[in-house]
């Protein structure tokens, strides 16, 4: 698993949750083996594969809240966590 097979990589940024206390969440899309994924990051966390959405605070039984590279990596694959920190490192070096 490469950065070379990620395609279309994107970052957006935003707030959700309540307007007298907002938090900020990162959004990243990408391509990778076929498949389209939206990941995102904040107040809530998710991934979306193909239009389904794993939600972190329980999926399967366990509770990746606040544990992006664990909840990452049982999604898209181990190891997935390193690639996407340094797509984002790249996308902010630019």
């Amino acid at each position: 698993m490469t950065k070379e097979q990620v395609f279309g990589f994107k970052i957006k940024g935003g707030g959700e949750g309540p307007k007298h206390d907002p938090y900020h969440y990162n959004e990243y899309s990408f391509e990778f083996k076929g498949k389209k994924y939206i990941i995102h990051l904040g107040l809530a966390q998710w991934i979306e594969v193909n239009s389904k959405k794993f939600n972190a605070n329980d999926i399967d039984g366990n509770n990746f809240y606040d544990e992006d590279v664990k909840f990452i990596n049982y999604v898209i694959g181990d190891g997935f966590y390193d690639i996407l920190s340094e797509l984002i490192h790249n996308e902010y070096s630019k």
